[in-house]
């Protein structure tokens, strides 16, 4: 697993080498899934992941995890693929908190808990007009999307697949509470496909 303790932000230059690396990476994992070669392509999506790192390219991020997903599915490995496609439901939320809390997920819940507790920290830590500053320096989760060529179609979309991909893994663990939670995923996609 990745670290995603939290570090300086990086440059936007930093930012892009780091995407570009990452980048590299996943297409040879992708042809390596392509080719079923899934344990190899799983080293491959982690080092595309650390390579990544945590900061804001989080919609990059949540792609890598829902392609670990994927191979998990491949390998049979049900709860390491709903632990996957959990993590790919995270950054999703990260990427676009509001398109996350929106479709009723408890992904999008938690990130907003996590928000609000991480502010109120700050606030009490380092006062309310450093805060303030903090805020008014931040780029919005959208035009962070923007700026790498993303839109939030294409979270909703990710969003969909990873949903998907867990609901699969829990639907194969068996026992009523991991098919209550495929069930749950599954609702949760059909309302969004009426909407």
């Amino acid at each position: 697993m990745r670290n995603t303790s939290p570090s300086p932000p990086r440059p936007p230059s930093a930012e892009r080498t780091a995407l570009s690396t990452s980048t590299a990476t996943k297409r040879a994992a992708n042809a390596l899934f392509a080719a079923a070669d899934y344990d190899a392509a799983l080293a491959a999506y982690a080092r595309a992941l650390d390579e990544l790192g945590p900061e804001r390219l989080h919609f990059d991020a949540a792609v890598l995890h829902a392609n670990v997903a994927a191979c998990h599915l491949k390998l049979a490995a049900w709860e390491a693929a709903v632990a996957a496609a959990t993590e790919a439901l995270g950054a999703l939320a990260r990427a676009l908190p509001r398109a996350a809390a929106e479709g009723g997920d408890d992904v999008g819940e938690r990130v907003k808990e996590e928000k609000e507790e991480s502010a109120k920290e700050e606030e009490t830590e380092e006062g309310e007009d450093n805060e303030v500053e903090l805020e008014e320096e931040s780029v919005p989760p959208e035009k962070v999307l923007e700026m790498y060529g993303h839109t939030p179609q294409d979270v909703e979309r990710m969003r969909a697949k990873s949903l998907l991909r867990r609901a699969t893994a829990r639907s194969r663990l068996g026992g009523w509470a991991a098919l209550q939670g495929a069930e749950e995923g599954m609702i949760v996609l059909a309302a969004e496909s009426r909407s």
